[in-house]
């Protein structure tokens, strides 16, 4: 198998998964290319295996771009192609002309998340999305297979882009132990024990619900005068939430710390007592599956592919999303009750290591497009002419 990888390179959980995964084909004697984004300082062209290579503009969009995949797809004799995020259009373009036998497509965000770009009633706004809609139609019209990393985003995708459920596949991506990359770790402490009560690591956008958040700890406020909450992360709505919690007089409560690397964000997690992530919308957040590697209880909303990484009353609380007293008593509950929240923890641990752990999964995940590449060769042996 000859396989051409698309994806940032960089520290993040899906740009981790996706090189271990080239490395793991690697080891067993795949020829991988692996091309990332020109924009990323920490890229190191290399040739070897994987071949590490990098678009030729920041986002491939550009002839420049059409012609260089061309030239990679022909020059390695690339027979599987897996394309995520801004690769996804140029690569199945190119490998539709080449015919490459496996063209593979990721589907990450949720449909609702894209129409909301589009959501103004204007008539340049509804030619926009018509537009791009289209677009991106054909565009999964040209890959053999569409992967979703959950059930709920089959569902998504297969009902905005009009696309055959049979052609869309359910492959969750898994993490690394994040606790690996933590200097001088040694034991996780029992929720209960620790010195954080809420944490929250999310873009500070609309969709992921943080101001839900904010009324939540107002209401809680009254019970734990104390409370101290946590909230990573930077976005468009900062400026709203620092505003709203200062309104509500919650500053003693709410610490903003902006964006944070890695492994501070895990060491974050694991001293706080409960990760809360109020979504509107989501599709397969890796912050829940850090939180489960980290024994940290989870109260989340029962939206999108939430629910496929936490089991409700086994690793957490599901409640309704835009429900600020929902959300405030599933954390109450989870505060006051010392014995749950720690059965919690405990049961995060051992489901990540036996569903989302990436040194246990990545040789299925590599059997899988082994397999995929098999097939779709086995079948063109015996189409009729």
């Amino acid at each position: 198998m000859n396989c051409l990888i698309a994806m940032t390179y960089g520290s993040k959980t899906l740009s981790r998964y996706f090189f271990s995964l080239a490395l793991e084909m690697s080891k067993r004697d795949h020829k991988v290319v692996f091309i990332t984004d020109q924009a990323n300082p920490n890229i190191i062209k290399q040739e070897g295996n994987p071949i590490i290579l990098t678009w030729p503009s920041k986002r491939p969009t550009k002839p420049k771009d059409f012609f260089f995949a061309l030239k990679v797809l022909q020059k390695y004799s690339i027979d599987c192609v897996i394309a995520n995020f801004g690769s996804v259009n140029m690569l199945m373009l190119t490998s539709y002309l080449l015919k490459i036998p496996v063209r593979a497509a990721y589907y990450h965000t949720l449909s609702e998340t894209f129409l909301k770009q589009y959501s103004t009633n204007n008539f340049v706004s509804k030619l926009k999305r018509h537009y791009k809609l289209n677009r991106k139609r054909l565009i999964y019209a040209m890959a053999t297979h569409i992967i979703s990393v959950s059930e709920i985003g089959k569902k998504d995708c297969s009902k905005l882009f009009s696309i055959n459920p049979s052609k869309i596949i359910v492959r969750p991506y898994s993490i690394e132990d994040p606790l690996y990359r933590i200097q001088n770790f040694d034991h996780i402490v029992p929720p209960s024990q620790r010195e954080i009560d809420i944490i929250s690591v999310a873009t500070l956008s609309h969709h992921k619900g943080i101001d839900i958040l904010i009324k939540a700890v107002r209401i809680l406020k009254q019970d734990f005068p104390q409370l101290r909450v946590i909230i990573i992360g930077s976005g468009p709505e900062s400026d709203k939430y620092k505003s709203m919690t200062q309104f509500y007089k919650l500053n003693e409560n709410i610490t903003f710390t902006g964006s944070m690397k890695g492994t501070t964000v895990i060491n974050f997690i694991l001293n706080s007592k409960i990760l809360v992530l109020p979504s509107r919308t989501d599709n397969y957040p890796a912050v829940l599956l850090e939180a489960l590697s980290c024994g940290t209880p989870v109260v989340a909303t029962k939206i999108g592919g939430i629910p496929e990484i936490i089991q409700h009353d086994v690793t957490g609380l599901l409640v309704p999303p835009e429900n600020s007293e929902e959300l405030a008593n599933a954390i109450y509950i989870l505060l006051r009750n010392k014995q749950k929240l720690n059965n919690f923890g405990n049961n995060a641990r051992k489901i990540f290591r036996r569903k989302h752990y990436l040194k246990t999964s990545i040789q299925n995940d590599v059997l899988f497009w082994e397999n995929l590449v098999l097939n779709t060769h086995t079948r063109k042996i015996f189409e009729i002419p």
